[in-house]
């Protein structure tokens, strides 16, 4: 498990938007992540965001919901003081096992 920050997989330019911005590129992340494991969102288990403003988690709450659909797995929010590079989040997940990228 590793935490997921909203910088571009492939380019690696950080995404220093608004939250919505910024959570659109972590999932987008994870979501390459899931497959590449032959999973989909609907793998996930559990789901930690660590957010550095409360105040945002509407936001991201509603952002989440459209990503994640009916999905209804585990999921806990870390109010930090900050995180690297002034983003504004941080996820990590737990998935059902599948194909792990690193097996071939």
């Amino acid at each position: 498990m590793f935490g997921l920050l909203p910088v571009n997989a492939h380019s690696k330019e950080k995404c220093l938007g608004e939250i919505e911005e910024q959570g659109e590129v972590v999932l987008r992340n994870l979501d390459a992540i899931l497959q590449a494991a032959g999973n989909s969102p609907d793998d996930v288990l559990k789901m930690t965001a660590f957010i550095s403003d409360i105040t945002l988690w509407g936001r991201v709450n509603a952002m989440y919901a459209n990503y994640f659909g009916e999905n209804r797995h585990a999921r806990t929010v870390v109010p930090v003081k900050e995180l690297h590079y002034g983003f504004g989040i941080e996820m990590d997940a737990i998935a059902a096992a599948g194909k792990l990228p690193m097996d071939g």
